[in-house]
């Protein structure tokens, strides 16, 4: 049977309206020693944020996401963007080490950190020139986000104090510092690590010809979306030793290197088993404090019943094979919730 519900002049991301509304609802109540997924809506306010959301007869659907940037209404021509490697390094907040430190030997306990620290590209600024996305960078570690974006609400040992305002966490510690409330800061202002997660909703189609989009289900012994119903393809951006201060490039390159890395890895297959990506929005993941995310989609040369055989389980992330995306569970990620939305709003 075809995973496609039409809904709304678009498709689902393999969900009905109804069981998008059902999951989303549900992801609000969702809290982990970590994370208060619904302080993603009551810390930001700001009536400027553009949340990532569809609008129905029965009001709009929200997901925990503002769109910085849509590469759906974009000239495809200009490409996916621009970026510049800052000519100053990042410095881990000093009064957020001690939490780091606490968050760092927590997720190690918990055996959450099987990949260890690496460098990763920081987004330390965004602009638009002219439309077109320019991203600014430096190298942060990927320790550097368990001690902030993946743990914003996990209460201070010892609450922290901002010219006189007590903070109880990094979420409330980072907008204090850059004296805002309602709205995170911006990426200049903001102290996180602020990481760049890349996301990647994958179709297949069937041997008549229906296509199918892809889930496969996280490890409970990983960072991010333990347990959960997710797309089949996402990964933290690795930082690339060849980059120097000053240094300009474009979004393509700096990406492309890990997406065959990441996709032989996870998947087990090579980039020529696919279309070409196409990048869908630019996102800020605020249930984790603003962190940038973008999402792309691509489909498969291989047919669903070749992908099902031949998709490989990468044991650190993922439990068993790749499913299709048609049957509601209790547990979709924030993100394979996010990809119904931005079907739905086409």
């Amino acid at each position: 049977m075809p995973y496609i519900k039409q809904e709304l002049g678009g498709f689902s991301w393999g969900l009905t309206l109804k069981e998008i509304v059902e999951a989303l609802a549900l992801l609000r109540r969702v809290k982990t020693p970590y994370l208060v997924y619904d302080n993603a809506f009551k810390s930001y306010t700001c009536r400027d944020l553009a949340w990532l959301s569809a609008t129905t007869a029965q009001g709009s659907i929200v997901a925990p996401y503002t769109i910085e940037h849509d590469y759906r209404d974009a000239d495809s021509c200009k490409g996916w963007g621009t970026v510049s490697v800052c000519n100053s390094a990042f410095k881990f907040p000093v009064e957020l080490i001690s939490h780091k430190d606490r968050m760092v030997r927590r997720f190690s306990e918990e055996g959450r950190l099987g990949k260890g620290d690496r460098g990763c590209p920081r987004l330390c600024d965004f602009h638009k020139d002219a439309d077109r996305p320019v991203f600014g960078i430096q190298e942060a570690s990927y320790f550097d986000q368990v001690g902030t974006n993946l743990s914003v609400d996990f209460p201070f040992s010892e609450e922290l104090e901002v010219s006189g305002h007590p903070c109880s966490s990094v979420r409330v510690w980072d907008m204090k510092q850059a004296s805002l409330a309602g709205q995170p800061p911006s990426f200049a202002a903001s102290r996180l690590a602020n990481t760049i997660g890349i996301a990647v909703g994958v179709t297949a189609k069937d041997g008549n010809g229906h296509p199918h989009p892809l889930k496969r289900k996280r490890s409970e012994k990983v960072a991010v979306f333990a347990g959960e119903w997710h797309v089949p393809f996402s990964f933290a951006l690795a930082w690339k030793e060849t980059l120097a201060l000053g240094d300009t490039l474009a979004l393509s390159d700096l990406i492309a290197e890990d997406w065959g890395h990441e996709l032989a890895q996870e998947l087990g297959l090579e980039v020529s088993d696919f279309e070409r990506p196409r990048p869908l929005v630019f996102c800020r993941d605020m249930v984790r404090g603003g962190k940038p995310q973008f999402f792309f989609e691509m489909a498969s040369r291989k047919s669903l019943e070749d992908l099902e055989w031949s998709v490989g389980s990468d044991e650190s992330e993922y439990v068993g094979k790749i499913e299709t995306a048609d049957v509601l569970l209790k547990s979709y990620s924030p993100e394979l919730l996010a990809f119904s939305l931005l079907t739905l709003a086409k």
